[in-house]
């Protein structure tokens, strides 16, 4: 589960259990890199990837994963 960034969030970190359940009941096809491209399981070479607009919020639950995507874009040269 992931800890809320701040004190009294309007989103409780388990609707992330939701929103998984609603978008991809299967948990095995959670980690697939065409539902998640952010997923911290996914190692693909990204180079030559079409250029990215990746936007979250301050107190997002998946900012550290936004991050880490748009970390992995710069260092594969693509435009972000």
């Amino acid at each position: 589960m992931t800890k809320a960034a701040v004190a009294r969030p309007m989103l409780r970190p388990w609707t992330a259990d939701v929103f998984d359940i609603s978008y991809v009941p299967d948990p095995r096809l959670r980690a697939d890199r065409l539902v998640s491209p952010a997923g911290a399981s996914d190692t693909a070479d990204l180079r030559g990837i079409a250029p990215a607009l990746v936007i979250t919020a301050e107190y997002d639950l998946l900012r550290a994963e936004a991050e880490r995507y748009t970390g992995r874009l710069a260092a594969a040269g693509a435009l972000v």
